[in-house]
């Protein structure tokens, strides 16, 4: 597999492949419920929307594709328009706007009515590898190449502030259940928890041997895990 979502209701897991399918797993059993395809190439990231009634993909392909969980087809596709990937995938929380990256540095906003782009936030100076939406709608995020994560104000689709405080890449990051914290993560082995409200840098976590590649938050905001080689970390947020 090469992205994985669970859904915010906990019962269903979705996973892509590098094939460009996507398969729908019930969490409980593992049984596999349905399988779609519809990307060309590798699916990048993976996201359930608030309800849990639709699916994002990003892909290699060059497209983000939007789905219906319960009817398993593809409603709408963002066509990027040049060959460059789809690199993350983000509903707002009323799921009627999708946040995408892509590996031409560049961060979107689309209509998931239409399928039509909305604007270009803006750009990173190198290619996007992940991007979030916090669940009260106040902010969007992103992370890239150039080191740094980025939070926008996605109604005024404007620029909010520049994160600093990595090293190297930047390989995923997450918000909190209620938005009150961000954290990424990096291929400079550590782990970043930011207020994204002020743009302060609250915790560095250290400790993994090689680049971390993915994390996630517990639900209570109390705990974060990250991913490296073969090894899973846990921390505790303040």
């Amino acid at each position: 597999p090469t992205a994985v979502a669970w859904s915010h209701k906990g019962k269903l897991i979705a996973v892509g492949g590098w094939r460009g399918g996507v398969h729908v797993c019930e969490a409980k059993s593992g049984k596999v419920l349905a399988r779609w395809r519809g990307h060309k190439e590798n699916i990048t990231s993976i996201v359930f929307s608030r309800d849990d009634k639709y699916l994002a993909t990003g892909s290699g392909d060059d497209t983000a594709k939007v789905w219906s969980v319960r009817g398993g087809e593809p409603l709408l596709t963002m066509e990027q328009g040049d060959e460059y990937d789809v690199t993350g995938v983000a509903f707002s929380p009323d799921g009627n706007q999708l946040l995408t990256g892509d590996g031409e540095n560049r961060v979107k906003l689309w209509d998931t009515r239409t399928g039509e782009e909305q604007r270009v936030l803006g750009a990173h100076s190198e290619a996007v590898s992940a991007v979030g939406w916090s669940a009260n709608g106040r902010w969007a995020a992103s992370g890239a190449w150039d080191d740094t994560l980025k939070l926008w104000d996605p109604a005024k689709g404007e620029l909010v502030r520049t994160l600093r405080g990595h090293t190297d890449d930047i390989t995923a990051l997450a918000f909190s259940a209620k938005g009150e914290r961000l954290i990424s993560a990096s291929d400079d082995r550590t782990v970043c928890v930011w207020n994204p409200g002020t743009g302060k840098l609250l915790q560095i976590f250290k400790g993994h041997t090689g680049p971390v590649i993915s994390l996630a938050i517990s639900p209570n905001g109390e705990r974060a895990v990250s991913g490296s080689r073969g090894e899973l970390k846990f921390w505790d947020l303040k």
